[in-house]
């Protein structure tokens, strides 16, 4: 019987269908696993990714298989490690494969195309003795000449020093005397960026950090799965532990992956290691362009760049032969994805460590709970460094209590008269300091005095941000902006006053109370343009600026020596938010706030105002007490059913039309209690399991669409997606589109607003 070539495709869309496509015979050489190939589909013509390729009888499709139009690409954009990764991830966060598989490559790959540069040569060598004589009647080409002795120039650099080289520059190819070529380049995106020298030489150990080094160079050496938390305090010189441990992986063979929760920490590392790596570093952020991701990306997958360095989407990374990767910070709640599919970067890079038999460390000053409870319970190695390098001590943490503060304090600033002369006197010893506050604007919204009216977006449930330094009301989720009127909307009152605060607020109390202080704001207003983070990373290293403002961003990873103060202007901002992780996120800032004082050989202190100076989360921040602080939380968590002990998913429910997505919300609320009471019946040993809601969402307006949410709780995450798969059956996307009402599911769900 005739055999037919049949590939198995998935295709670039949200969909986790494998396709079968018929392979015309004059591309079959092409076919590879894990090329892009170009298919009919539909009325359309789309990418898709060839999983598999078979033999296979083609009788039983009946002669109905389409056939493959185009392969795309000569080397493989997937390797078996990804097709594994990504398969992962589609089962487990319940996401279609085709969207994941999309979410994994840059989107550079898909745009851009390579960039190509003209270069000039010469077709041999010439004596001066005939430049001369030969072209003696025209300087310019002699100059041209001259200039590419023994050497290939880029058209670029003539064009220079030679005003319009253009036409000399044809003129000596025409006459066979220079080469003109087309090279392909790599845009470069750490071309601006300088090294750091003092980091080219692999520095001496603590006793501390060689005892950890050494546990992880061991299971780097034993080629086995194997993940390690390193919990060490601020300053213990994690980074040099992991970048030692990189060294011993390259010299294995072997390539390393190396993920930070945000790019503004990216620069200070990237100077470490581009000094410690050379080319050997390649980066991976959404701040670039799609021509440089496409550019790291091929280097990556070349083998030209041994290690990836970037946020959550560095974990996919082209590489064959991973035997390291590192999640630094990695209690940061960045590494959760919002949107589908909504993978953890940490989780995801522990499958994929599994997947390549490789290594893993989780690296951290205050780790997540969850992280520490897996330590206890002996599935990961623990390894602590708890002193700073050079034994420098931690900086001194004073909580001030702003109930008994705020009636000493200038009107209109949000600034301690404690912080106040904490700031002179750095400034009078000609010393840096951070002041953290993570809220931007100028003030958290505008109010009428008159009768309460409070100015609110018209497409969000939020309040509007008022920003200064352009007399502007702004929404931070739609980017909605009104300017500020003269009077209030609803009773006609003119007394319009600014309510609470924000880092433009304290931008301006710090330039009215320090007005010789070179003072910078560093949040998501003043970091719009490329290269922002490292222009400001820059300054502050070369001190250029004395005071810091800043959101979460200035919160960790930064090392800068004569940082001696950091000042936490509201820390009950996190502490009340309405989420079972506040006290978590409240310890974690207060304690990576204060740690980023003090680097140096200077002492640092940080000042942390709260109007809850007794609260628990407070006072172990203020001890620096990760251990008391995880002891609590534990109990607390335990008697809840919160994780570490249960896992949870999130159901979002989303629509325009608000009347119906209350219908469908309670309609599935019901339908879902019903369902788990089945399946309890069948499988009571998973009798913990329940669920939160139907409520609406914290944040229940965002861009005009309505949200509703319910919570799933239980101790078997299996249990839960079996739960959520059948509910995926009952209310079908298809179903759900015709009611103008979209669900998400967000698996080990982080995101509750």
């Amino acid at each position: 019987m005739k055999q037919a070539l049949i590939a198995r495709i998935i295709v670039e869309l949200p969909l986790g269908t494998l396709f079968s496509y018929k392979i015309p015979e004059k591309i079959a050489p092409y076919i590879k696993k894990g090329v892009r190939v170009l298919i009919p589909f539909g009325p359309r013509k789309i990418a898709g990714y060839v999983i598999e390729a078979t033999n296979e009888n083609n009788s039983k499709f009946d002669g109905k298989l389409k056939e493959i139009i185009q392969v795309l690409d000569e080397v493989p954009v997937l390797n078996e490690n990804l097709i594994c990764l990504t398969r992962w991830m589609a089962d487990y966060y319940l996401s279609p494969w085709g969207g994941v598989i999309k979410a994994a490559l840059p989107t550079g790959l898909r745009k851009s195309k390579p960039k190509y540069e003209k270069f000039l040569s010469l077709e041999r060598i010439l004596s001066e003795t005939e430049i001369n004589e030969r072209f003696r009647k025209s300087p310019k080409q002699q100059k041209v000449l001259r200039l590419l002795q023994n050497k290939e120039v880029p058209f670029r650099e003539l064009s220079a020093a030679i005003k319009n080289l253009s036409p000399v520059a044809q003129s000596l190819h025409k006459n066979r005397v220079i080469k003109i070529v087309l090279k392909e380049v790599n845009r470069n995106p750490l071309s601006h960026i300088e090294e750091d020298p003092s980091q080219k030489i692999p520095k001496k150990l603590t006793a501390d950090q060689f005892k950890a080094f050494n546990e992880i160079r061991n299971g780097i050496q034993k080629d086995g799965h194997k993940v390690y938390l390193l919990h060490g305090i601020t300053g213990s010189g994690k980074t040099e532990v992991y970048m030692q441990a990189i060294s011993e992986t390259i010299s294995k063979g072997k390539e390393a992956i190396f993920l930070v929760p945000e790019i503004a920490i990216t620069p200070q590392l990237i100077q470490r290691f581009k000094a410690r790596f050379g080319n050997m570093v390649a980066l991976m952020h959404s701040a670039m362009s799609d021509g440089e991701r496409h550019d790291e990306w091929r280097r990556m997958r070349d083998k030209k760049a041994k290690v990836a360095v970037g946020p959550r989407s560095a974990i996919f990374a082209p590489f064959s032969n991973p035997g390291l990767i590192i999640v630094d910070e990695e209690h940061e709640y960045s590494y959760k994805q919002d949107e589908s599919p909504c993978y953890h970067a940490r989780d995801t890079a522990i499958k994929l460590a599994e997947i390549t038999n490789s290594i893993v460390v989780l690296g951290s000053a205050t780790p997540s709970l969850e992280t520490y409870y897996k330590c206890k319970e002996g599935k990961y190695v623990y390894l602590s460094l708890g002193e700073r390098v050079g034994k420098q001590p931690l900086p001194e943490i004073e909580v001030v209590d702003m109930r008994v503060q705020s009636t000493n304090m200038p009107k209109r600033t949000a600034i301690s008269k404690k912080l106040r002369e904490e700031i002179e006197n750095r400034l009078l010893k000609k010393e840096q300091v951070f002041l953290f506050l993570n809220r931007r604007g100028a003030a958290s919204f505008l109010q009428c005095k008159e009768c309460g009216y409070t100015f609110y977006c018209r497409s969000c449930s939020v309040s509007l941000t008022y920003h200064s330094a352009e007399n502007l009301n702004r929404c931070h989720y739609c980017n909605y902006y009104a300017s500020v009127p003269d009077y209030c909307p609803d009773c006609k009152g003119t007394k319009i006053s600014l309510s609470g605060i924000g880092t433009q607020k304290i931008e301006q109390d710090c330039l009215r109370l320090f007005p010789d202080a070179k003072i910078f704001r560093m949040d998501k207003d003043t970091t719009r343009h490329k290269n922002a983070y490292y222009s400001i990373f820059k300054k502050i290293q070369d001190r250029q600026i004395d005071i810091l403002i800043g959101t979460q961003m200035i919160a960790k990873g930064h090392d800068f020596p004569f940082v001696t103060l950091v000042g936490v202007v509201a820390a009950d901002l996190s502490l009340n938010i309405p989420d079972f992780r506040s006290g978590e996120r409240t310890f974690q800032l207060i304690t990576q706030v204060a740690g980023r004082a003090g680097r140096g050989n200077l002492a640092g202190k940080a000042i942390i105002q709260t109007y809850n100076p007794n609260h628990d989360i407070i006072k172990h921040g203020k001890n620096a007490d990760y251990c008391a602080f995880a002891m609590r939380e534990f109990e607390w968590r335990k008697m809840l059913g919160y994780p570490p002990y249960k896992r949870l998913a999130n159901i979002k429910l989303e629509s325009l039309n608000e009347e119906t997505l209350k219908e469908v919300a309670v309609k599935y609320g019901k339908s879902l209690g019903k369902v788990i009471g089945k399946k309890l019946r069948q499988k009571a040993k998973y009798g913990d399991t329940d669920f939160l809601g139907p409520s609406k969402a914290l944040l229940y307006k965002i861009k005009k669409v309505y949200r509703w949410q319910i919570i799933l709780k239980g101790s078997h995450m299996n249990f839960i997606k079996e739960i959520v798969k059948i509910m995926k059956m009952e209310f079908t996307e298809r179903e759900l589109k015709k009611r103008g009402v979209k669900i998400k599911y967000d698996i080990d769900a982080f995101n509750f607003s």
